[in-house]
């Protein structure tokens, strides 16, 4: 069998890839990783609504949030407008505008991004990677194995030499691209014991476990190897009643695999050590996310392109952005965030001794990792066949809470079944506005129970059919100009 490149192994291997990229993993990473299955949510919890486009509108600052929402949960499609809904915790920051826009434009026109000018985009599924510089890998099976301090200090020395971290599919320097990183980086020095997660009882790297071992006499499968760790998407899965899309399952999972030591091609095979630590970490993924603000901050990054999907899929059924929304979120860029071109390499080195029947046995115990973050969603997350009756109450609680049609952000009220009145008819939809954003106003948000927009743009009476939603045509019109403008070209050139 032809061995599989790494980066083959990063595209393959990752979120949500098809059934044929990803069998190389399933004789090890993730067949042998047995997870309990997360249980559907009973009932959604809605606590705070913000109107998307009601907040693009107001002339967003690059920095603006989504006022008073911690974590979506779901949306409501309404003609010409989003309604995004969710927590409010308070002891959790507010969501980032520029992070969800981003989602949203990756998930509905990453694939023809380039085409239609959309700087920073390609089509690639988005992702980031830390990557091992070959040569520099190749010359540490050159290092004697004396086990000297002469050659383990060559080692260091090799392994600590910068890696490149590569962003795909994504603007370099957005803000995702720069948590991916953090988040990344930071596992891989819990994984080596250079790091401790604030979480009792510890979660223990594998160097730390595996030394332990050598020295205890256990030998098993023992070997110089390389190690990559990546995080995917795992379970997904959303409800859909009407126009209400609630996000019932959603779990990110740490995956490994070995590489042969000293390339970046992937063996095949795993570690018992590395997939121990990788489905401990699956296990306790909510746990960890409560420890440091970096795996919130990555989970609600999954959870923005789970509902950015979840968006797209449900536009084959006929809902689809009107040019004017679809413009107010084109327009809108985010911070700037830096993401580093290198990074130190991450590898230990350490000698073991095991007494045995002949005596004393001296051995190395080398460990590195490499690996990445993929967040791009290539195939349909699962739809439940049937939604909980209080996803059918939602649009009815946002529009009954909100206090004026122009509000950004409001407090929503506790859910009840929907009033014969309120059925079909719970939230307002929105006439078609001129307005456009000026990146160069700021915007005051707040996260009081209302947050009005400064446009006076009025909004009046309607329903949230999705058959009355006003279909978008300025996306297959730009498409259809740059396809005649590319053939006129052609035609001159000849």
């Amino acid at each position: 069998m032809k061995p599989t490149s790494r980066r083959t192994v990063l595209q393959a291997g990752a979120a949500f890839g098809a059934a044929a990229m990803f069998w190389p993993y399933r004789s090890g990473a993730i067949a042998g990783c047995s997870q309990p299955s997360l249980a559907a949510a009973e009932a959604p919890r809605p606590e705070r609504a913000v109107s998307l486009r009601s907040l693009l509108e107001s002339k967003p600052n690059p920095d603006a949030r989504l006022p008073g929402l911690t974590r979506i949960d779901g949306y409501v499609n309404v003609r010409d407008d989003l309604i995004l809904w969710g927590l409010a915790e308070p002891d959790q920051p507010e969501l980032y505008l520029g992070d969800f826009a981003l989602a949203i434009k990756l998930a509905m026109y990453r694939p023809i991004a380039a085409m239609i000018g959309m700087e920073g985009f390609d089509h690639k599924v988005p992702a980031i990677s830390i990557d091992p510089i070959p040569e520099n890998m190749k010359k540490t099976n050159d290092i004697p194995a004396d086990r000297s301090v002469k050659s383990k200090k060559r080692y260091a020395e090799l392994c600590s030499l910068p890696q490149k971290v590569r962003v795909d599919g994504m603007p370099r320097n957005s803000r995702i691209a720069a948590v991916l990183v953090e988040a990344d980086y930071r596992m891989k020095k819990v994984s080596q014991s250079n790091a401790e997660l604030p979480i009792s009882p510890p979660l223990p790297g594998t160097y730390d476990a595996v030394l332990k071992a050598r020295q205890a006499g256990d030998l098993t499968g023992i070997g110089l190897r390389d190690t990559r760790y990546w995080f995917q998407a795992g379970e997904y899965n959303y409800q859909k009643s009407g126009g209400t899309v609630f996000l019932d399952k959603a779990r990110v999972e740490l995956r490994t695999e070995d590489q042969i030591f000293g390339t970046d091609t992937a063996s095949g095979s795993v570690d018992a050590a590395s997939e121990a630590f990788a489905c401990a970490w699956t296990a306790r993924i909510e746990e960890i996310e409560k420890s440091e603000p970096i795996w919130r901050d990555m989970s609600n990054i999954y959870r923005h392109f789970a509902i950015a999907q979840a968006y797209k899929q449900e536009i084959s059924e006929g809902w689809n952005l009107s040019d004017n929304l679809w413009e107010l979120i084109r327009s809108y860029e985010g911070a700037e965030s830096s993401v580093p071109d290198t990074l130190p390499g991450l590898s230990k080195w350490d000698i073991f001794q095991v007494r045995n029947a002949r005596g004393k046995v001296e051995g190395s115990f080398i460990s590195r990792v490499c690996g990445g973050v993929k967040v791009g969603f290539t195939r349909n997350i699962a739809r439940s066949a049937r939604a909980a009756s209080e996803t059918s109450w939602v649009s009815a609680a946002i529009a009954r809470s909100r206090p004026e049609p122009t509000a950004i952000s409001w407090k929503i009220g506790p859910l009840s079944e929907p009033t014969a009145a309120e059925r079909g008819l719970s939230l307002a939809p929105l006439k078609p506005s001129t307005s456009r954003v000026n990146l160069g106003q700021s915007n005051q948000t707040s996260t009081a129970a209302t947050t009005t927009a400064s446009s006076s743009t009025s909004h009046s009476g309607g329903d949230i059919d999705p058959r009355l939603l006003i279909p978008g045509f300025g996306i297959a019109a730009i498409i259809l100009w740059k396809a005649i403008s590319a053939l006129a070209q052609e035609k001159t050139d000849t």
